[in-house]
C-alpha cells in the first residue's frame, strides 16, 4: 500500500520543480529474514519525501 501527496509549481511554466511526500507500508504473508541480530519481520513501513526538478522546452 502507498499513499503521497505531490505538489508542482513552476516559474512562468519555464522551471518544473515540485515536491512528493508519501508513505508505504509492504506487508508479507511469512516472516523475512534481515539480519542475524534482529527480529524477523512481516511488515515493513517506510516515509520518503522526493524533490523533482527540471526544465521545460
Amino acid at each position: 500500500m502507498k499513499a503521497a501527496l505531490r505538489f508542482d509549481y513552476g516559474r512562468f511554466n519555464e522551471l518544473v520543480s515540485g515536491i512528493e511526500i508519501g508513505v508505504s507500508g509492504e506487508f508479507y504473508a511469512s516472516k523475512i529474514p534481515i539480519m542475524v541480530a534482529q527480529k524477523d519481520k512481516q511488515f515493513f513501513f517506510q516515509g520518503y519525501i522526493a524533490l523533482a526538478f527540471g526544465r521545460r522546452k
